[in-house]
Protein backbone atom coordinates (compact mmCIF):
# COMPACT_ATOMS: atom_id res chain seq x y z
CA UNK A 1 0.00 0.00 0.00
CA UNK A 2 1.56 3.50 -1.26
CA UNK A 3 0.07 6.64 -0.01
CA UNK A 4 0.93 9.89 -1.91
CA UNK A 5 1.21 12.85 0.35
CA UNK A 6 1.12 16.64 -1.27
CA UNK A 7 2.47 19.86 0.70
CA UNK A 8 1.31 23.27 0.20
CA UNK A 9 3.54 26.51 1.29
CA UNK A 10 2.53 29.86 1.75
CA UNK A 11 4.63 32.90 3.47
CA UNK A 12 4.45 36.33 3.91
CA UNK A 13 6.12 39.31 3.83
CA UNK A 14 6.50 42.41 5.45
CA UNK A 15 7.94 45.99 4.86
CA UNK A 16 9.16 47.79 8.45
CA UNK A 17 7.68 50.65 9.61
CA UNK A 18 9.83 53.61 8.29
CA UNK A 19 11.74 56.21 10.01
CA UNK A 20 11.30 59.58 8.59
CA UNK A 21 14.28 62.26 8.67
CA UNK A 22 13.25 65.76 8.08
CA UNK A 23 16.29 68.17 6.96
CA UNK A 24 14.36 71.83 6.69
CA UNK A 25 16.37 74.26 4.44
CA UNK A 26 15.86 78.15 4.61
CA UNK A 27 16.44 79.64 1.39
CA UNK A 28 17.00 83.32 1.72
CA UNK A 29 16.31 86.21 -0.77
CA UNK A 30 17.13 89.75 0.12
CA UNK A 31 17.62 93.33 -1.77
CA UNK A 32 20.25 95.83 -1.47
CA UNK A 33 18.25 98.69 -1.46
CA UNK A 34 21.39 101.28 -2.51
CA UNK A 35 22.19 99.12 -5.36
CA UNK A 36 18.57 98.04 -6.46
CA UNK A 37 19.60 94.12 -6.82
CA UNK A 38 17.96 91.49 -5.72
CA UNK A 39 19.67 88.45 -4.92
CA UNK A 40 18.42 85.22 -3.71
CA UNK A 41 20.70 81.99 -1.64
CA UNK A 42 20.53 78.63 -4.01
CA UNK A 43 19.77 75.27 -2.76
CA UNK A 44 22.10 72.71 -2.01
CA UNK A 45 23.13 70.45 -4.36
CA UNK A 46 20.56 68.03 -5.67
CA UNK A 47 17.56 69.60 -4.48
CA UNK A 48 15.12 71.44 -6.84
CA UNK A 49 14.24 74.79 -6.33
CA UNK A 50 10.38 73.62 -5.23
CA UNK A 51 8.59 73.88 -1.45
CA UNK A 52 8.79 70.11 -0.78
CA UNK A 53 11.49 66.89 -1.77
CA UNK A 54 11.18 63.32 -1.27
CA UNK A 55 13.96 61.19 -0.95
CA UNK A 56 14.85 58.39 -3.06
CA UNK A 57 13.67 55.95 -0.57
CA UNK A 58 10.30 57.67 0.80
CA UNK A 59 9.72 57.65 -3.05
CA UNK A 60 10.83 53.86 -3.25
CA UNK A 61 8.70 53.16 0.25
CA UNK A 62 5.54 54.70 -1.71
CA UNK A 63 5.62 52.62 -4.46
CA UNK A 64 5.92 49.21 -2.02
CA UNK A 65 2.77 50.76 -0.62
CA UNK A 66 0.82 51.33 -3.96
CA UNK A 67 1.64 48.01 -5.56
CA UNK A 68 0.98 46.43 -2.08
CA UNK A 69 -2.53 48.29 -1.39
CA UNK A 70 -2.00 48.30 2.32
CA UNK A 71 -2.86 51.50 2.91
Amino acid sequence: MSRKWSCQKSGSYSVPQPKLEVTEYQIYKGTCQAAELSRKAWPPVGLANSPVQYSNNVKAYGCVVERTNCC
